[in-house]
């Protein structure tokens, strides 16, 4: 089932079409934030992002679920459909699948072992939290830190969904934070600020 979106993000260079978007979903009553620019480490809030796949390369893997891409008349939807992508706009000067764009699917259903975590992220609209140290799978309850799997306990998931994907650190639970770095490291998450957005890369040898 099919439900429409509050507010989408909009990665384009083309004022055009821009214009075209925002006036399509004011039609709709959907709010649109538009960039002519992106980076891996900023965070989309937004419902869904619609994007070329220029931009594609610097969209964080963690909002794929999010992604509508728009296709050109020369590319292959399977090729995307690889790396996880699974919504397209076939024809952008197709007002009706430009609309269709700013309407999502209901909220997957979750498998994690933790009801609570489970009900937790399943509105965030993404279930993956993913960097250059970090594959964290909520949906799957699969974590991998640094290529290596590693066990979190379900308060350990609620924190850390929390503040990755919901974008809400809470410092009064700072000693759940303490114990995770005593136990993989004083640079687990170092780079990730407050609202779950990566700041800095780390290297590691």
């Amino acid at each position: 089932m099919l439900s429409k979106c509050k507010s989408v993000l909009l990665l384009t260079d083309v004022e055009s079409f821009a214009n075209t978007f925002r006036k399509l979903a004011e039609s709709i009553e959907v709010e649109v934030a538009v960039a002519s620019e992106w980076q891996e480490r900023y965070r989309v809030s937004d419902e869904t992002v619609i994007l070329g796949s220029k931009f594609l390369p610097f969209l964080n893997e963690s909002y794929y679920t999010k992604a509508v891409l728009i296709l050109r008349t020369d590319e292959d939807p399977f090729a995307y459909l690889k790396q996880g992508i699974t919504r397209f706009v076939f024809d952008y000067t197709n007002e009706n699948e430009l609309l269709l764009s700013m309407f999502r699917t209901e909220p997957v259903i979750l498998r994690t072992q933790s009801r609570e975590v489970k009900e937790l992220v399943q509105d965030y609209g993404t279930t993956l939290f993913h960097t250059d140290t970090c594959d964290f799978r909520f949906d799957k309850d699969v974590f991998f830190y640094k290529k290596q799997p590693i066990y979190l306990c379900d308060s350990q998931k609620k924190y850390l969904a929390e503040w990755l994907i919901g974008g809400h650190k809470d410092n009064r639970k700072r000693m759940i934070l303490c114990n995770l770095r005593k136990k993989f490291g004083a640079d687990f998450l170092v780079d990730i600020d407050r609202f779950g957005n990566q700041i800095r890369r780390i290297e590691h040898e």
